[in-house]
């Protein structure tokens, strides 16, 4: 009797008006939704952030240049250049991988959020519960192997084209020559 009492105390435990179950739900969702733009905004930052890191003393701007003069010296003598149309069909197939990725993750997260509440709720059919926790669970599947392919396929994509690509060969002779000017008194 003490037992179920417990239980039903820490059902109706809240904060802030609100459920803690639905708080985690709330934290879920925010994750999953953020996961995205926070991971393309990671890879836009990094290398601001590893030039900054590097102009902030000799030795780590001439060890930076170092590391960007052998990136680039790799991709002029292994990689040839690409013309602009591929680079433009390139770059559309990768976004519209990242898009497919999202809509699939968008949906299989919707569809389990639906079968996880038609699974709490009470129901006259005694498999429903199951059917439910089910579909949950293969939505959750489908959410991360959609996940991991898409992005797996979208970043093989982003390097080929980064291999390939002038503008990111011009991007790095322009990080050594303002490390290296930097360098100089």
């Amino acid at each position: 009797m003490v037992e179920s009492g417990r239980r039903n105390q820490h059902q109706n435990t809240m904060w802030l008006g609100i459920k803690l179950d639905m708080w985690a739900l709330i934290i879920s969702a925010a994750a999953l939704f953020l996961c995205l733009p926070l991971a393309v905004l990671a890879n836009i930052l990094t290398p601001r952030l590893l030039n900054w890191w590097a102009d902030r003393s000799t030795r780590s701007a001439q060890a930076r240049a170092t590391t960007l003069r052998r990136e680039l010296e790799e991709y002029e003598q292994h990689y040839g250049l690409i013309d602009a149309p591929l680079l433009f069909i390139l770059l559309m197939v990768e976004r519209a991988i990242l898009l497919a990725c999202v809509a699939v993750c968008s949906l299989a997260c919707a569809f389990a959020l639906a079968f996880l509440l038609a699974w709490g709720s009470p129901s006259p059919q005694p498999h429903f519960r199951d059917f439910a926790a089910t579909a949950a669970v293969s939505c959750g599947l489908m959410l991360i192997f959609a996940y991991f392919i898409g992005f797996w396929s979208s970043s093989q994509i982003a390097r080929y084209v980064r291999r390939h690509s002038a503008a990111y060969r011009d991007y790095l002779k322009d990080s050594i020559e303002k490390l290296e000017s930097h360098r100089k008194p």
